[in-house]
């Protein structure tokens, strides 16, 4: 997670809101397929509405759709018009913003961070 701090850091911004994208239940943003891992990638949104891509580990993989076809994503910025591969589903960025059921965000006055169980290996939140 440092790593995703410092590239937003680096373009002097503070992140809003993270979607968790999967297969999970308790995904912020849910496909229900079986080429989707549970936790599959995160959507990070910026204070500035800028957009960070980064596949979780996932087994099928997140790819972006461009003219010269689909290229690998590990993290990257993307637009709310990109059109991204999550295994093998499409899903336009716009679409995953609106359509995500997560209350996650950081705004001023909030004080937790979020943090992967070293037992079940699921995201979870908690006060600092």
């Amino acid at each position: 997670m440092a790593r995703l701090f410092w590239r937003f850091s680096e373009l002097n911004m503070a992140i809003k809101k993270i979607i968790n994208i999967g297969r999970s239940v308790e995904s912020d943003y849910r496909i229900d397929s079986e080429a989707i891992s549970n936790e599959h990638a995160l959507l990070i949104i910026s204070d500035r509405e800028k957009f960070l891509l980064v596949d979780c580990a996932s087994t099928n993989g997140t790819r972006l759709l461009s003219q010269s076809g689909a290229e690998s994503v590990t993290q990257t910025e993307v637009r709310a018009e990109n059109i991204v591969n999550f295994g093998d589903e499409k899903r336009e960025i716009r679409a995953i913003v609106a359509n995500s059921a997560s209350s996650y965000s950081l705004n001023a006055g909030e004080d937790f961070t979020r943090f992967r169980d070293a037992v079940d290996g699921s995201i979870k939140s908690k006060p600092r």
